[in-house]
């Protein structure tokens, strides 16, 4: 096997195993992808015939491959040691599937055929993909060209791993450092990126400082800022790589402000788990949120904090006595059943004011819809780019496109105006699970109506039972008697909805017969009812679905398909039975009386030769992928599941052998049951070729 045969074999292989991570995957979250390890207790001869599997630098250097084809993208390495993977010996790498790129290298593979790099835009050497972005390494570098002499910093940057021969000296001392960690930064080798964290790391140790914490605190600060902005942070002197899942929520942030704000009154009571959580929020974010508040001495954590191991000792070196147990959060994140109820957080106010005057900030934001730039003139040296900045911090890295305050302002009126017509009380309950405008923020809209002075909030808390329940928010509000005639004029009378009317009926045409008279005129398109009866019928039809909801976690394998006669099967999968024909599924050609349509008569074709079809002259493999391809398709659709019911055309572990095989158990009609089936050409005495052609149009024949 050549080099290149190789390397398309093992581009296969990873190809596939990333599917089926893929399939394993919840919506919406990214595809953990774990290094495939041999055995240790193999014999040599079982890792010879497990030779096709690649090793572990051939797989990661196949994931980098993948992304530098753009079929994924956000390739980052998962640092939790409990998993066996961390910075320094990654086994687990998370990442997002680019389509439609992944699906269309997963299908030319899958066809046989392989990718050509002549296909890649060609890379210029300064544009080589950076770990941390350069600018932010060139103001890493300048803090510390002036941390010590130029032969002192030589002897720094080879204790930390840098080869002697890559320093160049006499040099500026700063543009010195910057190429030492350009060069670590741009290289492909993971352990090329470890010596530029450890770089980074041991500047701000305080030993790197004659011991002055406060010193290396201040630059502890400015790097982890720098090094954000790649999804990087400086925790416990080390560089971390932050989850998607552990990544700033804003809302979230201004939650835990205000709630801990609004209870002040609890002294030594905690804080519930439960109550902390605001959207489906992780533990790991929980404990982000509260350590910014906590490193800024806003907060406290007491002696009540439950369990006393999340809290732990640190360094004496440290600038903080206490630290979060990072370890111990990501496996209840991992684990979230491990979450017990008695879990809590006793939190201490040390700096009321400054609280209350960042909620207020981020209230004035959303209000105005803009941002104060002045407020980060004194900060502009930590940030080497602060357009970031110019978008309001509610919407930073948000789908929704949220409504004007002022809209958003007069539906949460509306919706407390008719709250106390119901109850006729100056105390209402706001359920932020009742309001489904995903355009709405609720959190910040209430918080502004509050500054605008329509109402006192009393009480935010989630009242979810359990760590693993639905969030459930609500704010507790109390109204002044004197403001409830202002809010009740927001409420939509039947006025308003006249008017809404009034404006559909101004935009119908108008006839010139109607022009100038006063009676009412009516507008008929001909045919209209006919016309929408048929597109409505159109429409059921190309959305015939299977009648049945599929139990959670079904697969294609799980079904059993027979066929009852050349126009109806039987289905069976798990507990659920049912019989539908060709026309039932929407399995039809086209015409005034349609035939089964393509799809179905290739079905019928593998029902006779036990799920699989062999294709033994190349020059018609086109024409069967064809078929399968629509087959595929429709499956999909009628089943509402999204991936292949077939195995790759190549051979897999399922099966031996270049061949269409369905991946659920297909039975022929019962005269055919008891026969011997095969896919041999010379013996086909069930007509398997002759019935195929009969069933299937020509179309394809000579394509």
């Amino acid at each position: 096997m050549t080099p290149e045969e190789r390397f398309n074999q093992d581009v296969w292989w990873i190809l596939q195993e990333i599917k089926k991570d893929e399939f394993l995957t919840p919506k919406g979250e990214k595809v953990e992808f774990s290094i495939r390890n041999l055995s240790k207790a193999r014999s040599v001869k079982q890792k010879v015939i497990d030779s096709n599997f690649p090793q572990k630098e051939t797989q990661q250097k196949l994931l980098r491959k993948l992304k530098e084809w753009k079929a994924i993208e956000s390739l980052e390495t998962v640092d939790d040691f409990l998993r066996g993977s961390d910075i320094l010996d990654p086994n687990i790498y998370r990442f997002s599937i680019k389509q439609p790129e992944f699906n269309n290298l997963y299908q030319l593979y899958e066809d046989g055929e392989f990718y050509s790099e002549n296909q890649k835009t060609s890379v210029e050497a300064d544009n080589l993909q950076s770990v941390i972005k350069l600018k932010s390494l060139e103001l890493i570098a300048k803090e510390i060209g002036e941390m010590d002499n130029g032969l002192n910093l030589i002897e720094f940057l080879v204790n930390c791993g840098v080869k002697r021969e890559l320093i160049e000296y006499p040099n500026t001392k700063w543009r010195m450092v910057y190429d030492i960690l350009k060069t670590y930064a741009v290289s492909p080798r993971i352990e090329d990126n470890q010596v530029l964290f450890k770089i980074i790391e041991e500047s701000v140790h305080p030993l790197m400082h004659n011991g002055d914490e406060d010193v290396a605190k201040k630059f502890e600060d400015k790097f982890c800022k720098l090094i954000g902005y790649d999804g990087y942070a400086i925790r416990d002197y080390k560089i971390k790589k932050i989850s998607k899942e552990a990544k700033q929520d804003n809302d979230l942030d201004l939650y835990l402000k205000k709630k801990i704000l609004v209870e002040n009154w609890r002294d030594d009571l905690p804080h519930p788990i439960t109550e902390l959580s605001f959207t489906k929020n992780t533990m790991e974010q929980i404990c982000y949120s509260l350590w910014d508040l906590f490193i800024s001495d806003v907060i406290y954590f007491g002696a009540n904090t439950f369990p006393e191991n999340i809290l732990i000792e640190t360094d004496p070196r440290f600038h903080q006595e206490i630290a979060f147990n990072w370890q111990l959060i990501r496996d209840l994140d991992n684990n979230p059943h491990k979450v017990d109820d008695n879990y809590s957080f006793d939190i201490e106010v040390l700096d009321e004011k400054r609280l209350k005057r960042n909620i207020e900030e981020e209230i004035e934001e959303f209000i105005a819809n803009k941002v104060d730039m002045s407020k980060f003139e004194k900060a502009k040296d930590l940030y080497p780019d602060t357009k970031f900045f110019e978008t309001p911090s509610f919407s930073r890295g948000i789908p929704a496109n949220y409504y004007a305050y002022k809209k958003q302002r007069k539906i949460l009126l509306n919706l407390i105006a008719n709250l106390y017509d119901k109850f006729e009380n100056e105390t209402l309950v706001i359920n932020f699970n009742k309001i489904n405008d995903k355009n709405v923020n609720v959190l910040r809209t209430i918080l502004a109506l509050e500054k605008e002075g329509f109402f006192t909030i009393k009480e935010l808390r989630n009242d979810k039972n359990e760590w693993i329940d639905n969030d459930n928010v609500y704010a507790k509000i109390s109204i002044d008697k004197k403001d409830i005639p202002i809010i009740k004029s927001f409420k939509l009378n039947n006025e308003d909805k006249a008017k809404t009317e009034k404006n559909k009926i101004d935009r119908l045409p108008v006839s010139e017969s109607n022009l100038g008279t006063k009676e009412p005129f009516k507008v008929e398109v001909v045919g209209l009812q006919e016309g929408l009866k048929a597109l409505g019928q159109s429409k059921e039809d190309k959305q015939i679905k299977f009648p049945f909801k599929l139990p959670a976690g079904t697969k294609w394998q799980d079904f059993i398909i027979k066929f009852l006669d050349d126009e109806n099967i039987s289905i069976q999968v798990k507990h659920i039975k049912h019989n539908v024909g060709y026309k039932g599924m929407g399995m039809v050609g086209k015409g005034k009386n349609p035939n089964p349509s393509e799809g179905w008569a290739f079905l019928k074709v593998l029902a006779v030769v036990n799920g699989e079809l062999t294709i033994k002259d190349p020059e018609a493999k086109d024409k069967y992928k064809k078929q399968k391809e629509l087959l595929a398709k429709e499956l999909q659709s009628y089943f509402s599941l999204d991936y292949d019911p077939f195995y790759p055309y190549f051979s897999s572990p399922e099966k031996k052998g270049n061949s269409y095989k369905i991946k659920f158990t297909l039975i022929p009609p019962d005269k055919l049951s008891n026969e011997t089936v095969t896919d041999d050409e010379e013996d086909d005495s069930l007509g398997i070729k002759e019935a195929y052609l009969e069933q299937t149009p020509r179309v394809y024949e000579n394509q």
